[in-house]
């Protein structure tokens, strides 16, 4: 469970928002809407196929790398040294680097999914032969990235 409670103060006493995101006690049932709040992961909706290949194979898996040898080291110090790694809180530098080795373990499996990488290519060209066929678009792409 990766979360946080604040309560916040007006005047010294709890502030109660007029527009708030109330705490259920009751189960989800199917066809309930439910909203997350938080921030969300990046994407790489507007990467090429290209950008992509390179993450899968340089980018991301030297990240994925260096996480996992990084949490690896600190674990093993966390097992020898228990006093010296509670007083650093290496624990908690641990679980967020095995977080982090979770989310890049997943990104760079995504990536090697050939039907995946098969669709992006199958819209990029859809992309290419769009400017191609309809120079007048380019310019509102521009403007639109502007």
């Amino acid at each position: 469970l990766d979360m946080s409670f604040f309560r916040i103060y007006e005047d010294g006493e709890p502030y109660r928002p007029d527009f708030y995101f109330p705490w259920s006690m009751e189960s989800v049932g199917e066809g309930d809407a439910v909203f997350m709040i938080g921030n969300p992961g990046s994407t790489s909706r507007l990467q090429t196929v290209a950008e992509l290949d390179f993450r899968r194979d340089v980018s991301d898996k030297a990240t994925l790398a260096f996480i996992t040898s990084r949490a690896d080291v600190l674990q093993s110090f966390v097992d020898d040294f228990p006093e010296e790694a509670e007083e650093r809180d290496l624990r908690n530098e641990v679980f967020s680097l095995r977080n982090s080795q979770k989310a890049y373990t997943g990104i760079v499996t995504g990536l090697h999914d050939p039907v995946i990488l098969a669709r992006r290519q199958d819209n990029e060209t859809k992309v290419q032969y769009g400017y191609r066929c309809r120079p007048w678009l380019v310019g509102i792409v521009r403007r639109i990235d502007s």
